[in-house]
């Protein structure tokens, strides 16, 4: 199911937030649409479109945490659809729809932890820098320039 998912064109535009029982995932549709193949898994949902005659997917592979797929499903509203994935752990807050930064913060905590216990800044930021997303990177850059204007318009 997932693979078939994986070939297809992707929904890249939802909206997501949680409640205590529920994950919810609104997409919205411009036209009519069908389900050809809904499929939740413990830390996966997948749902395949049929939008005009054109199949498309929302596949996601790698949930924060665990759902009840026997519970989850998915709402019909006119235009849009909202998948439902019910929490196997109620109350639990995710931090993301995905499990990326979890395992992105696990990561720094060891490093941290780790060889940059007694870390100069120097170190400190260049960890920080070579661990960084592209988005993150190029925030640091900024800041890095800005400060350096500051400094020398000082002297």
């Amino acid at each position: 199911m997932f693979q078939a998912a994986a070939e297809l064109p992707k929904i890249s535009s939802y909206g997501w937030d949680q409640s205590d029982k529920f994950i919810s995932i609104y997409v919205d549709v411009d036209s009519e649409y069908s389900f050809d193949l809904t499929h939740f898994e413990e830390r996966k949902c997948a749902v395949v479109l049929n939008v005009n005659g054109t199949k498309t997917s929302l596949a996601i592979h790698n949930l924060c945490q665990a759902i009840n797929p026997d519970k989850s499903k998915i709402k019909l509203k006119p235009n849009k659809f909202v998948i439902k994935l019910k929490k196997a752990e109620l109350g639990n807050t995710w931090s993301d729809l995905t499990d990326a930064k979890d395992l992105q913060e696990a990561a720094r905590k060891k490093r941290v932890g780790g060889k940059l216990k007694d870390a100069s800044t120097q170190e400190l930021l260049a960890d920080m820098y070579a661990n960084a997303t592209d988005e993150e990177r190029a925030g640091l850059m900024e800041a890095a320039q800005t400060g350096q204007k500051k400094r020398e318009q000082k002297r």
